[in-house]
């Protein structure tokens, strides 16, 4: 067996449209095609043509615990990471929507890091080579800085992708 990369990313929504709102909204992906299964939800995929749906929204039944709870988080994985490009537009969404953000630098290696929740508190890393991006050099005030084990997921500043 060989494994070779990442196939899609699954994840249980409260409210399948402010999941979608989010993603399309706030990272610019767009809808892929996806079969007429028996519960609700959305596929999105990178706006690049042959972009793949890398994100499997699903809601409903299917979507809750067999108690019929509905879960948050990431639980036992700390976050999902996605390269991507346009630092700075990312962090000017971001802040446009009035989210929590941190941002990292790995040392030595050029790669900057951006992260952000979704709307069902799925920590995700947005990673960018920086050698790539249009942007100067920049110091990340301490508050911003990303610290793992921090919680930073605001409930409230993601009511307004539930329309």
């Amino acid at each position: 067996m060989l494994v070779n990369q990442l196939f899609h990313i699954a994840i249980k929504s409260p409210n399948v449209e402010a999941t979608r709102r989010f993603y399309m909204d706030v990272l610019g992906m767009t809808l892929a095609a996806r079969p007429q299964f028996s519960f609700p939800g959305v596929w999105l995929q990178a706006p690049v043509p042959g972009g793949q749906a890398l994100f499997h929204i699903y809601g409903g039944d299917a979507a809750l615990e067999p108690d019929g709870s509905m879960t948050s988080g990431t639980g036992v994985i700390d976050h999902v990471a996605i390269t991507v490009h346009g630092f700075a537009d990312t962090r000017r969404r971001v802040q446009k929507y009035g989210l929590a953000y941190r941002e990292n630098k790995v040392p030595g290696v050029g790669l900057w890091q951006f992260f952000v929740y979704d709307p069902s508190a799925v920590l995700l890393e947005l990673s960018y080579l920086a050698i790539s991006e249009d942007l100067e050099e920049f110091e990340i005030p301490p508050h911003l800085q990303y610290k793992p084990r921090e919680r930073f997921f605001d409930t409230e500043s993601y009511r307004q992708f539930y329309g």
